[in-house]
Order: structure tokens, then sequence, then C-alpha cells
């Protein structure tokens, strides 16, 4: 049951994707708002290597699918 909802929930992001409503490559700003946290804290993670992102022409961009990962990755377990 859940396998078939995580597949349908999936599918429907693909076409999302596809339809390019589902952005995937955020500027410094978009990303801040994404994360809920402020421009300059953003600054700073990049600064000290905490988060991942790409430099492209000298301007921040961050991929969806990175911080997503990124957030799982540093989420606290229930105890």
């Amino acid at each position: 049951m859940e396998t078939q909802l995580l597949k349908g929930i999936l599918e429907e992001l693909k076409a999302l994707r596809k339809e390019g409503k589902l952005q995937e490559v955020f500027d410094l700003r978009e990303a801040a708002g994404f994360l809920r946290i402020s421009e300059n804290t953003l600054r700073g993670w990049t600064r000290e290597r905490k988060i991942p992102f790409s430099k492209v022409n000298g301007s921040l961009r961050f991929k969806r699918s990175k911080l997503e990962r990124w957030l799982d990755l540093n989420e606290i377990p229930m105890q």
C-alpha cells in the first residue's frame, strides 16, 4: 500500500517537473526562501561549505534535489 502511494507521488513530481511547474535550480534568494532562512545565513553556509551549491559565472546556484537530500541527511531522528 505505502509503496503504491510513494510511486504515485513520484510520478506526480516527475510530471510537474516535466511541465516546468517544479523548479529544479534556485538562485540564492529562491533557495533561501525554499529553506525558509535568510539569504545571509545561506551565504554563510556556502562560505563554510555546509550546504551543496554550484557557482555559475560567479553566481550561486542550488539544485532542489540536492537541497532536499541535504535536508534528509541532516534530519534528527525521532526518539
